[in-house]
């Protein structure tokens, strides 16, 4: 699944089988969650640069990577990264089973 050069958020996208890759070129501040979760798949998300958010990820077999400086609160490890982007605000969870996910800037 993909979604491309959207403004506002994802507030929920799930795949049983399937890569999601996401790109936000704004994101609006009254959302304040978003999920994106794959069964089978690698999950991408691309946010502008300046955001702020609280971040979970985690992923069964894979890895996590991230082009945003995180403040890491709670867990990090091999398969899971908790922390705080920027001032902190929107929840975003990025969870997979079997897949990497990459925290990217669009």
């Amino acid at each position: 699944m993909k979604i491309s050069d959207s403004k506002g958020a994802a507030k929920s996208v799930r795949t049983t089988s399937g890569d999601i890759w996401v790109e936000l070129e704004e994101v609006t501040e009254t959302v304040s969650r978003m999920l994106l979760t794959s069964t089978s798949g690698d999950v991408t998300l691309l946010l502008p640069e300046g955001v702020s958010a609280d971040v979970d990820a985690q992923t069964t077999s894979g890895r996590i990577s991230s082009e945003f400086k995180i403040l890491v609160e709670g867990e990090i490890g091999k398969r899971r990264l908790q922390g705080i982007i920027g001032e902190g605000g929107i929840r975003i969870t990025l969870k997979t089973t079997s897949g990497d996910i990459s925290l990217g800037k669009s």
